[in-house]
């Protein structure tokens, strides 16, 4: 029986379905270097790193160093990746290693680089170069990597950009050819003479009957979008922009400010006096941004919801195309969307040095049905976006849930984010621990809801929590019942 489970488990493997082939395949699959695999590709670092080592196993040698680079392990993530280099078992698979170390490690990736044989056409060493602030090597291996391609990746251009724009024009010549690259309408500067940054990206054109409620593009299924606020002032205005400059206009935007000590909620509402498809509310306690967008999950009306941060901007095609495939076929349940980071001064960023086009963990638009169906997001300060997805892919199955690939978001890197608080986020060379640990709470949630064939479904406000989170982002229970208990 365990030889069936763990047959099956490896074919579930092999089709992507990691964390089902961990539930169904049984001890001896969990135990093996297939399993460490499927632990490290679920995200599991920790579990990883304190499984056996298998030093034979490319796979599970790939995995752990990778893992105890996540950790923070620099000096034996580096013994493990240099010897699994040195050993030649990993072929063609040198980049993709490379660029799992550089997730959370640029300076050892960058090390590794030198004593790997990277092809030309790779694009990891010009990423590299820029994430570590080496503008002179970037600019070198980006001239070799463009002549050593027929077709350049369209993020060299943002790499062109942060290397030789010098004006808000300049910059968005870059981005426009960048955009164009993926079939999408082109943007503009508010400002001419400002760095090109999230807070100063407008749509070139009008959508096409903007002041008509009468027109097509105002008619389809209500889209509730969901933004959260606090102390985001300005931003969130810009944020609030691009949502009213969509092509999709049968908008219902709910924000709902967090408590903020400044003048935010104030800018909000002047933003609803200007269009009524914006609505406002203020909590009178802060409890994070999961409450908060459960909050405003309560008032919205749409047959369809979505997600927006209050420091992005979103180009006017994003609802519409997130929409499309929906309506086109009944059995997706969601689709997500791309994004790139932008810095105030105009500078694209990526944290993990290449690509720098990657999941927008706020994107997913999604029937109404997920929540009823599967409950809402973990009630935490930070990180319940992952949990959400990964747990709506499990439960609908991956193939209800349709990645796009267009980038259809600019998001603001700025050091005072949840993404990027230490605390919180991720740190210079590891995961902060609170979401390490926080990430390892729900993933074997996940895993033991699937064994014991039980739903994964979360209640909001249930008595009790599913799974533990770390203190450093838990809400206590009271201020939950208190700022949702009357929806409840």
């Amino acid at each position: 029986m365990q030889v069936f489970k763990a047959g099956k488990a490896r074919l579930r493997q092999w089709v992507g379905q990691h964390a089902l082939a961990l539930a169904t395949g049984g001890s001896s699959f969990a135990q093996s270097p297939a399993g460490v695999w499927s632990y490290y590709r679920l995200g599991m670092y920790q579990t990883v790193v304190n499984q056996p080592a298998f030093p034979d196993n490319v796979n599970a040698q790939f995995a752990r160093a990778a893992s105890l680079t996540a950790l923070g392990e620099a000096q034996q993530a580096e013994a493990v990746a240099r010897s699994l280099l040195k050993s030649g078992q990993l072929g063609a698979r040198v980049p993709a290693f490379i660029q799992a170390i550089a997730a959370f490690s640029p300076p050892l990736a960058e090390r590794l680089c030198h004593e790997a044989v990277l092809p030309a056409s790779s694009f990891l060493p010009v990423g590299l170069a820029m994430r570590l602030g080496n503008y002179p090597l970037a600019k070198q291996r980006l001239q070799a990597y463009q002549q050593a391609v027929k077709i350049p990746n369209p993020e060299a251009l943002l790499v062109e950009s942060n290397l030789t724009a010098t004006t808000a024009l300049q910059q968005c010549d870059f981005i426009n050819q960048f955009l164009a690259r993926h079939g999408l309408a082109a943007v503009k500067p508010v400002d001419e003479h400002a760095p090109l940054g999230v807070m100063n990206l407008a749509a070139l054109d009008k959508p096409a009957h903007a002041d008509d409620e009468s027109a097509p593009a105002s008619q389809g299924p209500l889209v509730s979008v969901l933004m959260t606020t606090y102390c985001s002032g300005e931003r969130a205005v810009r944020a609030i922009d691009s949502l009213l400059a969509q092509q999709y206009r049968h908008l219902d935007i709910i924000v709902v400010d967090d408590a903020s000590p400044d003048n935010t909620f104030e800018q909000l509402l002047a933003c609803a006096k200007k269009d009524a498809r914006v609505r406002c509310y203020q909590l009178p306690k802060n409890a994070g941004t999961y409450v908060a967008k459960t909050y405003g999950y309560q008032q919205a009306h749409g047959e369809f919801i979505t997600c927006h941060d209050s420091d992005d901007w979103s180009h006017p095609e994003k609802i519409s195309r997130q929409l499309a495939p929906m309506l086109k076929h009944p059995a997706i349940m969601a689709t997500t969307s791309q994004w790139v980071r932008l810095s105030d001064e105009g500078t694209f960023f990526v944290r993990q040095a290449a690509p720098f086009t990657r999941l927008n963990p706020s994107s997913p638009l999604f029937r109404r049905a997920v929540i009823e169906r599967m409950g809402s997001w973990d009630l935490v300060r930070t990180g319940a976006d992952s949990e959400f997805l990964a747990r709506m892919k499990l439960y609908f199955g991956k193939s209800a849930v349709k990645r796009l690939i267009e980038p259809l978001a600019f998001g603001a890197h700025r050091d005072d984010s949840l993404m990027t608080a230490k605390d919180t986020g991720h740190q210079e060379n590891a995961v902060s621990p609170a979401r390490l640990d926080y990430w390892e709470s729900w993933s074997k949630w996940h895993l033991q809801q699937l064994r014991n064939g039980e739903p994964l479904c979360l209640a909001p406000i249930s008595g009790q929590r599913a799974f533990p989170a770390p203190d450093a982002i838990a809400v206590p229970e009271a201020d939950i019942n208190t700022l949702l208990g009357e929806a409840r």
